[in-house]
């Protein structure tokens, strides 16, 4: 899958990577993979919903949390739903 990623074969990629974490749903370098992967192509979406898992699965490592949280906040941001704010 890091090959396909590399050659820009990135859809081929994603779906091996998603296969893989089917097969082992506790790999987190996988779920931070797929998190990379959509990131960096700005499907917000995708990679919120692989954090979320992962999230939910580690609910005590924080780190994961705070992940989750930066994803949502530059979809908003790319969204226009977080900008400057007006002077007063």
């Amino acid at each position: 899958a890091l090959a396909l990623q590399q050659h820009g074969r990135v859809q081929e990629a994603a779906r091996q990577f998603a296969q893989a974490l089917e097969q082992d749903p506790t790999d987190v370098d996988l779920y931070q993979a797929l998190i990379a992967l959509y990131s960096q192509q700005n499907r917000w979406d995708e990679a919120i919903g692989y954090a979320q898992r992962l999230a939910e699965q580690y609910p005590h490592e924080l780190q994961f949390q705070q992940q989750l949280r930066v994803l949502q906040i530059r979809k908003a941001s790319t969204a226009g739903e977080i900008g400057p704010r007006p002077a007063p």
